[in-house]
């Protein structure tokens, strides 16, 4: 958890950017990047998965590709 919460501004420009980020090619990355900063994360991760359990859309950002890798070898058979 951070221990210095977001300003009121710096929260407002956070939920503009994650509104506007599913109309841009590449909104995403800098929204979860931002979101990072404002908690205090170390990384984040944004998936969507269709009811049949295929993913449309994962994305990572700040994440170590090895514990990534790790994690989807160990895991990625529970996922959906």
């Amino acid at each position: 958890m951070a221990t210095n919460p977001c300003s009121r501004d710096q929260l407002l420009e956070l939920i503009q950017q994650l509104y506007a980020a599913p109309g841009t090619q590449d909104g995403w990355t800098p929204f979860l990047d931002r979101l990072c900063t404002s908690i205090g994360g170390y990384c984040a991760q944004l998936l969507s998965v269709d009811q049949h359990g295929h993913a449309g859309l994962a994305l990572s950002v700040r994440a170590d590709p090895a514990a990534r890798a790790a994690y989807e070898q160990h895991w990625g058979a529970f996922d959906p």
